[in-house]
């Protein structure tokens, strides 16, 4: 299993996963949606989030995950120096 940054937005929530945003390629192999597992966080339908998961499955361009930490891109800080 491999661990990955996903930047996405939340589209549905489902009684065991969230259905967020992503269209683009994984391994060669075309992905219009990810399905992140409802165990260890909750997301907010309609926000975009910074998510390090970890890969469960591709199946039927769907990227199946697990969430190890997730931040809401709106409290996410951008300072200069």
């Amino acid at each position: 299993m491999r661990k990955l940054y996903i930047v996405t937005r939340c589209l549905e929530i489902h009684k065991h996963y969230y259905r967020c945003h992503f269209r683009g390629f994984y391994k060669g192999n075309k992905v219009s949606s990810i399905k992140i597992l409802k165990e260890d966080y909750e997301f907010e339908e309609g926000e975009e989030y910074l998510i390090l998961a970890i890969e469960q499955e591709l199946k039927v361009e769907t990227l199946f995950v697990r969430a190890l930490k997730s931040k809401n891109i709106q409290e996410i800080k951008v300072t200069s120096h």
